[in-house]
Parts: C-alpha cells; structure tokens; sequence
C-alpha cells in the first residue's frame, strides 16, 4: 500500500482540499446578517468580493505543484473560475447560508497538495483585502460554471501562469508581505 497527497495520482480521480471557513465575532456569526437580503452580512460580502478579486493570483499557492493543474478540468468536480455561488458545488466558493449556525464559505480550488498554513493563509488574506478596500462581489453564479463558453475568464491552468498572475497582483503582495510573494515566485 501507499499513500499520496498527489492533486491527480491517476486518471479519473483527482484530489482537492477543501477549506470551510466561517468568522465569528461575540460567538455569533459575522457572516449570518438576517437584515439583510439572503442573511449575506456586509461582512461576508466583502470577504466573498477580496477572495473572488484575488483568487487568479491565490491559485499559485493553492496549487502548488505541476500535478496539481491536471484536475482543473471541466466537469472534473474541480473549479475553472472565479466564482461563487449559494449551495453551488460547480462554483470555487460554495455558499452555505441557510441559518446563522450553518453560515460558512466553502472555498473549493485548492489541491490535495498545497501547504495547509500557505493556503490558508492566501484564503485569510484574500478575505481581509475584501473587507480592507470594501470590495464588492461579482453577482452571484446561478448555472453550472463548468463548459462555460471560451470567452468566459479562467482561471491560471499552469503553474507558471499562476506565477505571472500572483506577480502582477497588488492585494495578496501587501498582506503576506512583498519578501512572502517575491520568494514564493522564484520557487515556481
């Protein structure tokens, strides 16, 4: 027997890390807002809206690895684009918003691979660009965002175009630091 973390160790089966996330604040959720329209605080949106901005850029450590591009196909059960939607599992964030307690984002891109504290950390700093420059979320996906037509932006398919993106992109630069980014490129 063996074991891998390989995003794609065979064809027809791919791994992806999953990370749920959810912020609180007094022990209530910050992302639960019944005030508001769908229960979507102020705060979820512009966490939603920073993760969504940055995410092109966030690939490159959400997967790290060559290997890790070859389950980021359509109809692969693996996000394609930057998007979101409420209970939407073709999205790469997947809504859950029914109740306070169940309020939570699951960001579905990264690879079985990546760093855990890395990727986490990209998420977090995705996140806290929103809610620093009040970022508004793109509209909410509704369809299924896989075989979507070529015109329809993707996300970086190679390791080294996650690199260019995450080079030109300023937000995730100034949270993880200019040194973080700058060295995490050259090792790509």
């Amino acid at each position: 027997m063996s074991v891998t973390f390989m995003a794609q160790p065979i064809s027809g089966y791919s791994n992806g890390m999953h990370v749920h996330h959810s912020l609180t604040r007094d022990g209530k959720s910050a992302f639960f807002d019944q005030e508001k329209m769908n229960n979507h605080s102020d705060i979820l949106r512009y966490w939603i809206g920073g993760i969504i901005e940055t995410m092109p850029a966030a690939v490159s450590y959400l997967c790290p690895s060559i290997n890790s591009y070859r389950r980021l196909k359509d109809f692969a059960a693996s996000p394609g684009t930057a998007t979101w939607g409420e209970e939407n599992k073709s999205t790469a964030l997947r809504l859950i918003s029914r109740t306070a307690g169940l309020t939570r984002i699951e960001h579905r891109l990264g690879s079985g691979d990546l760093n855990p504290y890395l990727g986490l950390a990209v998420i977090l700093a995705g996140g806290l660009a929103g809610l620093r420059n009040k970022i508004e979320p793109p509209d909410e996906f509704k369809d299924v965002a896989w075989g979507l037509p070529d015109d329809v932006e993707r996300l970086p398919k190679t390791i080294s175009s996650a690199a260019d993106a995450l080079e030109n992109e300023t937000l995730l630069h100034e949270i993880l630091g200019h040194d973080e980014v700058n060295y995490w490129i050259q090792t790509r």
